[in-house]
């Protein structure tokens, strides 16, 4: 167990000191307290600052700021919890609001103090009646600083940018979709009377990306050898591997990253990883079928492509060394002249006004794969809504594919 991924109340005395037999070293996302600081707040405020982190109290470290044995933790009481909110509350400016978790021993006379901090949306987070903000530095003797009017700025400032940043990326990645699906269109429109406007196909598009990407964590080169590692299994067996199969042809190395489509038919399937760490994938659905020759949405594709592209994530994640928050963006678009169906065989067919169905979520990257289930449901929901159909049905469809 994960004391960083796992759900946080699963987490135990047993599970902290399994951690701490590791012997980390403290670093820029790990704090150990032997008792309760009197400055908690710095450290709190100090993480939600920068990438996020750890506060484990109860334990003691030793010259190499590692953890000491036996683990002792602080005597057990009763408010410790709500002792950590209450120095948030009363010491922090905007306040935030960590996971918390209290695991007592077996005889519950002593304690330890999981405290995990995100990195937050809304900083800077100030101490000190309002007039301090701190960062994580990664030093050890120094492990928090106070920030200069140029951090400060930044934080304030500058993760604006890294917004408009990640829009105009995916607005790019966007674009070159739009040209290879028209280059296709154009191919195929001779032979295939159906196929028409590009702006009236129904599009899945997924989105993942730190939520305040300013760093360079890969280069396009690297990205470009990374592809076969972030592969997955397509679960939805239209090729052998998501985002893209084995044998692709058409992998381009960008200004930004590295990109990659496949042609099947109908339909173009696009993805883009990029040196900021964020991941676009793209395609249309469009199944004209003898059984059918509708314009067609079928649920259990989705649910599949959520899923491999969960888990794709998790890996490209893994290997560029993000951390910290990420914001995870799903949209059905031009729905509503397509029908959707719950299988292949194209039955309890459903009809919806809508022209999008939105999905937005910002959580820690670690917690990516715990997420996996929530994420799908919560998706799924909105689709099925949108389409009329009502709660028990949500329900057999999310116990039926194993949601």
């Amino acid at each position: 167990m994960s004391i960083y991924t796992s759900p946080i109340n699963d987490i135990a005395w047993e599970n902290i000191q399994e951690f701490c037999n590791e012997r980390i070293a403290e670093n820029s996302a790990l704090d150990y307290k032997e008792g309760f600081p009197s400055n908690l707040e710095k450290t709190i405020a100090a993480f939600a600052n920068t990438l996020g982190g750890i506060i484990l109290i109860g334990i003691k470290e030793d010259k190499e700021n590692k953890p000491t044995f036996p683990i002792e933790g602080i005597n057990f009481e009763k408010g410790l919890e709500e002792r950590v909110l209450n120095i948030i509350l009363t010491n922090i400016t905007p306040p935030l609001f960590p996971e918390i978790k209290v695991c007592p021993n077996e005889d519950s006379t002593k304690a330890l103090i999981l405290i995990r901090v995100p990195q937050s949306h809304q900083t800077p987070h100030a101490i000190n009646k309002n007039t301090k903000v701190y960062f994580r530095t990664g030093n050890l003797s120094n492990p928090e600083d106070l920030a200069n009017v140029n951090k400060i700025l930044w934080m304030s400032e500058n993760r604006k940018l890294s917004e408009n940043l990640r829009e105009d990326l995916i607005s790019r990645a966007e674009s070159r979709f739009k040209k290879i699906f028209e280059g296709k269109r154009l191919n195929a429109i001779k032979n295939d009377p159906l196929i028409k406007d590009y702006d009236k196909y129904c599009q899945l598009t997924l989105i993942i990306s730190p939520v305040y990407p300013k760093d360079i964590l890969i280069t396009p080169l690297e990205l470009k050898d990374l592809f076969p590692v972030i592969s997955v299994s397509d679960c939805c067996n239209t090729h052998g591997k998501f985002p893209c199969d084995d044998n692709y042809q058409n992998g381009l190395t960008i200004p930004d990253g590295y990109c990659i489509n496949d042609l099947h038919g109908n339909l173009v399937y696009h993805a883009e990883f990029n040196k900021y760490g964020l991941y676009f994938y793209k395609q249309n659905l469009f199944y004209n079928v003898d059984v059918n020759p509708q314009k067609i949405i079928r649920i259990n594709e989705i649910i599949g492509r959520l899923k491999n592209f969960i888990e794709s994530a998790d890996r490209f994640f893994n290997k560029t060394g993000s951390q910290g928050l990420v914001k995870f963006n799903m949209m059905l678009s031009n729905v509503s002249e397509y029908i959707a169906v719950i299988n292949s065989n194209y039955e309890n067919e459903m009809r919806t006004f809508e022209d999008e169905i939105l999905f937005e979520e910002i959580f820690l990257k670690q917690d990516l794969l715990e997420k996996k289930s929530e994420i799908i449901f919560k998706y799924l929901q909105n689709v099925l809504l949108a389409y009329n159909v009502n709660d028990w049905t949500i329900e057999t469809i999310k116990k039926k594919y194993g949601i």
